[in-house]
């Protein structure tokens, strides 16, 4: 009896001792980081690079290629008909829309997230690895996986409005520099319309790449066209109860939209695009006051007044809503258009004008506001 208590007491000291020396093994996140920098090379990652991708996101395939001159990129994505951009320039960030317009991404002070508690744990659920879980002050929660072999950042997941949002990365490779990084990266949500691959085809150390490659890029295009010897026009709008209503010509029939600067994007709900018989290009799930479909169409011609777009982008969202006076709203006139041009509201008189750009003179007494328009 003594003899099994002894080895009893023996069995439990030597587990709390190998639980106390486990507990001291925990590393911590700083640590962790530096390990994944020491095993993947991170101080030979290459001065200038040139990288080709294959991917799909929405349901649609395309390609993503990017240039790196030291500590700035630029990156082109084709996704079917849709040709996008961003990048970072000497500490700029930018990025350009489906509809050829460079926007600077300045930061937004609002949405800068605090730490809120941080943890590292050990787990075996998806991987061997340590995860580390961050709780910011907004609500959201991070956690990055890091694989107790290799050291390698093997996942990443992001709680944000009820939603998780993941990306696994695979398929590590090393550089002729000895520089590792993932040739592949998958993701999503719970949703499957919001899943994305990538994958690298090439990967080129290349001392061609300059400072000229990976600087901010004009616009591609003049989105909307005012007529030849016009810098001022009158929009079809009427101002009711403070909502600003604004008539669009598309494809020959008129539908009334609301002038929204809080939209990101020119929208348009999505049976007027059945109705207009266009077709809809890929898929995506939202959560914005709600959970809902959206796609993208290719609109071929808009008349806003004399004011014309030709091969405009629009979202496409449920969107169609009864206004007051007999209104039916199809769509948002955001930010793809209010980029283009200057715009005048006179609530007086109930009237809104365009201006073309860099020809709008502020009237006499007004107070200029200090805007910082992001996405």
């Amino acid at each position: 009896m003594r003899f099994a208590l002894a080895t009893a007491a023996y069995a439990i000291a030597t587990a709390m001792a190998h639980v106390a020396a486990y507990a001291q093994e925990v590393p911590t996140p700083d640590e962790l980081l530096a390990r994944s920098h020491v095993a993947t090379g991170f101080d030979r990652k290459p001065e200038n690079e040139r990288e080709a991708w294959q991917i799909r996101v929405a349901g649609l395939d395309g390609t993503l290629d990017t240039l790196r001159h030291g500590n700035d990129v630029a990156s082109s994505t084709v996704l079917g008909p849709f040709h996008t951009a961003r990048g970072m320039a000497h500490g700029v960030r930018w990025h350009q829309n489906e509809n050829g317009e460079t926007i600077l991404d300045r930061p937004e002070p609002s949405q800068t997230e605090r730490v809120a508690t941080q943890s590292v744990a050990r787990t075996h659920d998806l991987f061997d690895a340590w995860v580390v879980t961050t709780m910011y002050t907004s609500g959201h929660t991070a956690r990055a996986f890091y694989d107790a072999r290799t050291n390698y950042l093997v996942r990443n997941e992001r709680t944000s409005a009820g939603h998780t949002t993941h990306t696994t990365y695979d398929d590590f490779r090393a550089d002729t520099r000895g520089h590792i990084r993932p040739w592949h990266y998958y993701g999503g949500d719970e949703r499957a319309e919001n899943a994305y691959d990538y994958r690298l085809v090439r990967d080129d150390i290349a001392s061609d790449v300059t400072d000229a490659d990976v600087e901010v890029p004009r616009d591609r295009r003049t989105l909307v066209e005012f007529p030849v010897g016009t810098e001022t026009v009158r929009l079809p709008a009427r101002i009711a109860n403070g909502r600003i209503y604004v008539r669009l010509d598309i494809m020959g029939r008129g539908l009334d939209f609301l002038l929204d600067t809080g939209a990101a994007a020119l929208t348009i709900d999505q049976s007027v695009v059945r109705e207009l018989g266009l077709a809809f290009r890929g898929r995506a799930a939202q959560t914005v006051a709600g959970s809902f479909f959206s796609g993208r169409v290719i609109v071929p011609s808009v008349a806003i007044g004399p004011l014309s777009m030709h091969d405009v982008v629009f979202r496409t969202v449920p969107l169609a809503s009864n206004e007051a006076h007999g209104t039916r709203v199809v769509g948002l006139l955001g930010f793809d258009f209010l980029a283009s041009c200057g715009i005048k509201i006179d609530y007086a008189r109930g009237t809104v004008d365009a201006v073309r750009p860099g020809a709008f003179v502020a009237p006499a007494g007004t107070t200029p506001l200090s805007v910082r328009l992001n996405s």
